[in-house]
């Protein structure tokens, strides 16, 4: 979350720079193709042109980001950035994770620097979630479910009643 924030602050900052000349495709992609930014790389397409709307143009993904990464290549090393946490999370690879805590931070926005510091402070719970084959997801789709159960019975008079609800429900 923090990586993809990082990303949105520093594209945010490049619509900023955009603002007198909101009819350039750069500032179309950044305002109404943002998600590009945060799909995995290996996912863009690459190959087939897909009509862009906002855009009005036939381009690929790849050449939608390449577009916007020649005018902005601090946006350019923070998605680098991302990109490689996503891949290390993928592949639950704590090692490539560890690489990408020794980044210089030289010539970096302050996002990526502040991004890194933070990682580099919580290394050892970061690594232990990649070794880790458990996730807390199912766990908190249940509190979900049980939260959304009381929200909805507007509280029960009889306690029993509401585990009830809850064993029914899961």
């Amino acid at each position: 979350q923090l990586a993809g924030r990082a990303l949105d602050t520093v594209r945010i900052q490049c619509i900023r720079k955009l603002s007198a000349d909101k009819r350039s495709r750069e500032y179309k992609i950044l305002k109404s193709h943002w998600r590009l930014l945060h799909k995995y790389s290996a996912n863009l397409e690459r190959q087939k042109r897909r009509y862009l709307y906002g855009l009005n143009e036939y381009m690929t993904q790849a050449e939608a980001i390449n577009l916007v990464f020649n005018r902005f290549p601090n946006l350019e090393q923070i998605w680098n950035i991302y990109q490689q946490i996503l891949a290390a999370i993928r592949t639950r690879n704590a090692l490539l994770l560890v690489e990408i805590f020794n980044i210089k931070p030289k010539n970096l926005p302050d996002e990526a620097v502040v991004l890194i510091k933070t990682l580099k402070k919580n290394i050892k719970g970061i690594s232990e979630s990649c070794d880790s084959p458990y996730s807390n997801g199912p766990l908190e789709g249940l509190n979900r479910k049980i939260k959304q159960i009381s929200r909805s019975g507007y509280g029960y008079r009889n306690l029993a009643n509401f585990f009830n609800r809850i064993r029914l429900e899961l």
